[in-house]
């Protein structure tokens, strides 16, 4: 059931980390079906936000972390004003320029 699970999770390290807090949350109720969906939200979330592979939570920290019950943006919002997007919320720019000329600033 594990190694099911560990051949589509993206960043394959601490792998005996990973099946142990596997083997905790089943045991807790956790369902294979609930980790599985989580794993494709995650796979579907960095390959839309282009997330790098260091970037990449290893199995480890994603297993132990319980990140399947993370709330990852699958669907456009039906808000015509708003859009789904992997950008910063925060003028990243502004913020370079504030630090180089030790400005004040707001995030």
């Amino acid at each position: 059931e594990f190694e099911t699970l560990w051949k589509i999770y993206p960043r394959k390290k601490d792998k005996t980390k990973a099946l142990s807090s596997y083997i905790k949350a089943r045991k807790a109720g956790t369902t294979f079906e609930t980790v599985q969906q989580g794993i494709n939200k995650y796979n579907d979330e960095i390959k839309r936000c282009k997330i790098e592979d260091q970037f990449i939570k290893t199995g480890g920290v994603w297993f132990k972390n319980e990140c399947w019950n993370d709330s990852y943006d699958q669907q456009p919002s039906t808000s015509a004003k708003k859009k789904l997007s992997c950008e910063p919320s925060f003028d990243i720019e502004k913020i370079k320029h504030d630090v180089i000329y030790n400005d004040d600033y707001d995030v």
